[in-house]
């Protein structure tokens, strides 16, 4: 499991930085991810999205990849 971890990991890495979540989960996200930001299941989407509040909804800033819920497991 912690080869298949790092071969997903190094696979979608480009510009972002290694980020854990508040329910434990570990992934990658771009660089400019905040405390606060979220993780979104967009319905019919692939990937998780990080998320922004920046006062009444949800901005949509990035695809990211968590481990552990890229292929449908949320």
């Amino acid at each position: 499991m912690a080869t298949r971890f790092m071969d997903d990991m190094i696979t979608s890495m480009t510009d972002g930085r290694l980020c854990p979540t508040s329910t434990g989960y570990i992934g990658q996200a771009p660089c400019d991810v905040q405390d606060g930001d979220v993780v979104g299941i967009v319905a019919g989407a692939t990937t998780p999205f990080v998320l922004r509040s920046p006062g009444n909804g949800l901005r949509l800033l990035s695809p990211c990849y968590i481990h552990g819920i890229m292929k449908g497991e949320a």
